[in-house]
């Protein structure tokens, strides 16, 4: 058997384990769903949860990404807001959003501000 011979062999069986493999990842979520949604019978997820997200960005007129035209630009993405939605988020439950900017400036030409909540 030739060397190019066994190189083939082991790219097939590679690629019979690589498809192998995905379709039993297919076929394993498709279960976990099923069972998932057969013991909740189909409820809600609010009813499963306990909670359920709502889209309210629009609704309170939170559209940066249309009246904006250079948001993107400017914030590709907004993943670094999230520790500030989660401290308004805890603020609003403490029943305070008393706050004050305790780093404001500029650092390497970007402009950086920190807030804290009482």
């Amino acid at each position: 058997m030739t060397t190019a011979t066994r190189q083939r062999i082991a790219w097939f069986a590679w690629t019979i384990v690589l498809v192998s493999s995905l379709v039993a990842i297919r076929v394993l979520n498709s279960q976990a769903t099923a069972s998932a949604h057969e013991s909740t019978g189909g409820a809600p997820a609010d009813a499963r949860f306990g909670f359920r997200l709502e889209e309210s960005a629009k609704a309170l007129g939170v559209d940066f990404v249309h009246q904006a035209p250079a948001a993107r630009e400017a914030h590709p993405r907004t993943e670094h807001w999230a520790p500030l939605y989660v401290s308004l988020g805890a603020a609003y439950e403490s029943g305070s959003l008393e706050n004050e900017s305790v780093i404001d400036g500029f650092w390497f030409g970007l402009s950086k501000r920190s807030w804290q909540f009482a």
